[in-house]
This record gives C-alpha cells, sequence and structure tokens, in this order.
C-alpha cells in the first residue's frame, strides 16, 4: 500500500511505501533510469513539437525503431538498465498504444510484418531477462498477456476412475439405492 502523504517543495509526489523497504522488496529507483525516461517524455511534450506522429513511410516507422533501441543501448552503457517495451517504444515514437494496435490490424503487408517483429524483438528481450530471473516471473506474464496478446491457459481433465460426473451405476440400482437409504418422513409428506 502507498502512502501519498511524502511531497516536495513542489507538491510532487515522492516514492513511499509503507509496507515495503527499499532494498528489501524492492529496489531503488537509479536516477539515470529515471532520467532516460524523462528525457523522452519531455522531448514528447516540448512547446512547438508535434507529440502525435504518422510514420506514413514504412522507411520512417523503420528508423524510429531503430532510434528506440540504439537509445536504450546508449543510457544502458552509461549505466541505465533500461528495458524495451511497447509503452515505452509508443512514447518514444510520439504515437499511441492503441494507434500502434490500429496499424498493426490496418496495415497490410510490410507495416503489419514490421510491427509484428518489432513486438518479437521485445518479447525476446524480456524472455530472456525473465530466464535469468532479472525480471519477476509476475512481470514478464503481464507484460506477454497486455502487450503481447499471449494467454494463460488451464487445461483440466478428469479421467480418475470412479469419476462422479460419470456414474458407474445404472439407473435402475440408483432407483433401488435411493428408495433403500433415503429416510422421508411420513409426517412431512401430509402436509
Amino acid at each position: 500500500m502507498s502512502g501519498t502523504s511524502k511531497r516536495d517543495e513542489m507538491g510532487v509526489r515522492q516514492q513511499e511505501y509503507k509496507r515495503f523497504e527499499e532494498g528489501k522488496d524492492y529496489l531503488p529507483v537509479c536516477a539515470t533510469e529515471e532520467t532516460a525516461i524523462i528525457d523522452v517524455i519531455i522531448d514528447r511534450f516540448r512547446p512547438g513539437k508535434t507529440a502525435y506522429r504518422k510514420y506514413e513511410s514504412l522507411e520512417d516507422f523503420k528508423m524510429v525503431i531503430v532510434d528506440y533501441f540504439e537509445y536504450i543501448k546508449s543510457n544502458n552503457a552509461q549505466g541505465s538498465k533500461l528495458i524495451p517495451d511497447i509503452t515505452g517504444f509508443t512514447l518514444y515514437a510520439g504515437i499511441d498504444r492503441t494507434t500502434l494496435y490500429d496499424w498493426e490490424t490496418r496495415r497490410p503487408g510490410e507495416y503489419t510484418e514490421t510491427i509484428r517483429m518489432l513486438k518479437n524483438a521485445i518479447a525476446a528481450y524480456k524472455t530472456q531477462l525473465a530466464l535469468q530471473n532479472k525480471i519477476p516471473a509476475v512481470v514478464f506474464i503481464a507484460s506477454m498477456n497486455n502487450d503481447h496478446n499471449w494467454t494463460t491457459k488451464t487445461k483440466v481433465e478428469i479421467t480418475a476412475p470412479g469419476n462422479p460426473l460419470q456414474p458407474t451405476m445404472s439407473l435402475e440400482d440408483i432407483a433401488e439405492k435411493v428408495a433403500r437409504d433415503v429416510v422421508i418422513d411420513e409426517d412431512f409428506i401430509d402436509e
């Protein structure tokens, strides 16, 4: 549970978790990661800059994908631990997540395939981190479900003998057992 009592002099909320301890229950936020993400946010909302991009040209779209991964690589070389994800990419590209989904479903051919390859690349990166226990399994699963349309499926099969869903007694045996074992209160029937 988080508290909202800690704010700085400008009223901005400071990170505080009452039930959890930094370094034990969660890792401290790294300043280089914060700076890298904040720089992208500032750049997208800078006055005079178009926040929304269309990428009519497939080559322009591919270039922003390359730029995004180069941005992550460069920041990670400086000590950040950025992980590519769909939300981060769409922010970097200046589009909305729903726009990316719309383009994937409505721009046929190579555009759709490029978006699918982008998603596969991000999923492959996260899978490697999850296999090395560098991101929690629950975070990995949620990310795969939300960003990559994976689903968790549970298959239930009942195969044990004597399955109550498949009676082994005939209808005649059941009727005889009910007549023999079920107590019927005669006084109750008369009412």
